[in-house]
């Protein structure tokens, strides 16, 4: 018998500075994730609409570590239309 294992990525959009979009998304993907007590994704991740400074990234880092989150960040570049891999 193959089991399959499914794996959830929650994404929140947006379009702030990099460091507000880490702010506002944060608490949202979390519950997204694990309200109410039950993990149900994988990666937690912030899409903004411009690449973060290294000040955020290191900021995200942190918390990454601090609080043992699996959250990453992606921004949209508008010139290719592409989403970038994480950042993180």
């Amino acid at each position: 018998m193959i089991k399959t294992i499914s794996a959830w990525h929650y994404f929140e959009i947006k379009t702030a500075s990099p460091k507000r979009n880490i702010r506002d998304a944060l608490g949202q993907v979390m519950e997204y994730a694990y309200y109410p007590g039950k993990e149900r994704a994988k990666q937690l991740i912030i899409v903004g609409d411009r690449q973060p400074e290294a000040d955020a990234l290191h900021y995200l880092a942190y918390l990454r570590l601090r609080f043992e989150i699996s959250v990453t960040y992606r921004y949209f570049d508008w010139e290719t239309s592409m989403l970038s891999n994480d950042l993180l």
